[in-house]
């Protein structure tokens, strides 16, 4: 099937909705930007009409985090990276119905809206982050439910314990 590229028109890709085309250098070279999200890429041709070109700012985790664009990676070596499962693990207390369901304990708990962008949240991770240590959102504030720049922090795995215990001998 030969589908024509050209400027103005939309197509639609297998994982992340419609696309426009802005301009046209060449077959290597065409601006797109996503209806959705406003996210504009540079593409190849083949992947316009594939429907393979991803859009960096859909939320793809839980419905609100994104990878977004930057120099942070979310694997080496075919490995996640420890920012990368430390962003995913806090979405999914938040907002995972599942998780939700069997630890009623984060219910009402959310994600600042800068840290559903990954690419923000690696920065502070790397950053701030101890090795062997664990992102807390109760330690710095008491009885806080946001993760945030300003409400989290690394504890070691002694001191999260000891903190979850006390919240939950509260309820």
């Amino acid at each position: 099937m030969n589908k024509d590229i050209v400027v103005g028109g939309i197509y639609e890709t297998n994982n992340y909705g419609k696309l426009e085309v802005l301009s046209i250098g060449s077959y290597k070279e065409v601006k797109v930007r996503f209806l959705e999200t406003g996210y504009v890429v540079l593409s190849r041709s083949d992947k316009i009409r594939e429907g393979n070109v991803k859009d960096r700012y859909s939320p793809s985790i839980c419905g609100v985090g994104f990878i977004g664009v930057g120099s942070h990676q979310t694997t080496k070596d075919k490995a996640k990276v420890k920012a990368y499962s430390t962003w995913k693990s806090m979405l999914e207390r938040c907002y995972s119905e599942y998780y939700l369901k069997t630890r009623p304990t984060y219910i009402g708990c959310s994600v600042c809206v800068e840290w559903h962008n990954y690419q923000i949240f690696a920065k502070w991770f790397y950053e701030n982050y101890i090795e062997g240590y664990q992102l807390d959102k109760d330690c710095k504030v008491e009885g806080n439910k946001v993760y945030s720049p300003d409400t989290c922090m690394f504890v070691s795995a002694r001191e999260n314990v000891i903190k979850a215990s006390a919240i939950s001998f509260n309820f």
